[in-house]
Parts: structure tokens; C-alpha cells; sequence
């Protein structure tokens, strides 16, 4: 095998690091808005949140706004870092993901590459379900944005309820339509994949 190219290896580090940082910025923020806004929905009025340092109030309701645009956006940012990895990783010669080849370098792993870790000896069964993982992370992600989205446009509860509306809706969409162009890539692949494991 020749020698990688250092400035593509490099490249393919460092967008490997990004996406995993993205990945747990995308849990924590998940987390975030669902205990949000569960804690809105359970107390009487518009429970104003203090930021920490500068106890400064803020509208729960407001935060909540944001919800949409900031899962959507973290979700993009993560699909981004999938091609950028796949175009490292073709640039470096190596072939698709279901073959294991450049496995070595990839020196910076995240929380669903390793919690749905497969090898060519892995049950093929298990392999495929593996491979959707990162599918049903980011549809968790964009069904939560989607929720966070519907609750104000529902309910209309504020005079300014249609601006946080137009934002959510402009990433939102694109958004689901790259997640459901995933769906059915990891779909298309499970034959290829099936065969291979």
C-alpha cells in the first residue's frame, strides 16, 4: 500500500474530531430542550431561566423558540462532517464503509462509531442494524427539532409565535430531507453490506 497522503490524513483527523464533538453537542442539546420543555409544560405562566454568571432572565418560551434552528443546525453540521469524512477517505484511497480498509486511521473514533463497533467477523444481522446508527441518532435529532417546531406554531401562545416558525422551517426542511436521503442510502446499502460481512 503506498504512503498516505499526510495533508488528507491530517484532514481526515481532524473532521473525525469535529464530528464527534458535534455528536455529543447534538445529545447534550436533545437533552437540554426535551428537559425544557417538559419543565414549561408542567409550571403555570412562562418560567423565566436565569443564564449563569450574569443572572440575566430569559423566557423559557424564547430558549424553546431556538430549539428548531439549533438541533436542526447541529444535525447538519453533523451530516456535513459524513461527507467531508467520506471525501477524506476516498482522497486516501480508501473504499466504502463496509469494508473495514482504513480502519488504522481513524484515531479519533466517536460514541456511536465505537457503542455500534462491527468487524468483518460480526454477525451480519448485527452489522446491518449497526449500520443505521448514526440514521436513528439524527432522526432523533430531527424528530425532537420537528416537535419543537409544531408546539408554538400549534398553540400560536405569543404575538411573535410565526418568527421562530419561519427560522425552524428554513434549516428544519432541508434538514429532514438530508436525514431521509440517509435513510434510504443505509437502506440501498444493507444488500452490499449484507454481502460483504
Amino acid at each position: 500500500m503506498a504512503e498516505p497522503d499526510p495533508q488528507w490524513l491530517e484532514r481526515l483527523r481532524a473532521v473525525g474530531k469535529a464530528q464527534a464533538r458535534y455528536l455529543w453537542i447534538l445529545s447534550v442539546a436533545m437533552v437540554f430542550y426535551a428537559a425544557l420543555q417538559s419543565g414549561i409544560g408542567s409550571s403555570p405562566g412562562d418560567p423565566a431561566l436565569k443564564v449563569p454568571i450574569v443572572e440575566l432572565p430569559v423566557s423559557g418560551a424564547v430558549v424553546l423558540a431556538s430549539g428548531t434552528p439549533v438541533l436542526s443546525f447541529i444535525v447538519l453540521a453533523i451530516l456535513g462532517s459524513g461527507r467531508a469524512l467520506r471525501q477524506a477517505r476516498v482522497a486516501l484511497g480508501l473504499r466504502g464503509h463496509a469494508d473495514w480498509s482504513g480502519e488504522e486511521f481513524d484515531t479519533s473514533p466517536n460514541a456511536i462509531d465505537l457503542a455500534f463497533y462491527t468487524t468483518p467477523q460480526s454477525h451480519k444481522i448485527i452489522a446491518t442494524v449497526a449500520h443505521f446508527g448514526y440514521a436513528v441518532f439524527l432522526l432523533l435529532g430531527v424528530v425532537e427539532a420537528g416537535w419543537l417546531w409544531w408546539r408554538p406554531v400549534a398553540a400560536r401562545s405569543a404575538a411573535w409565535w410565526w418568527v421562530p416558525a419561519m427560522i425552524g422551517a428554513v434549516l428544519w426542511l432541508p434538514t429532514a430531507w438530508r436525514v431521509f436521503t440517509l435513510w434510504v442510502q443505509r437502506i440501498r446499502n444493507v444488500p452490499t453490506l449484507w454481502r460483504t460481512v
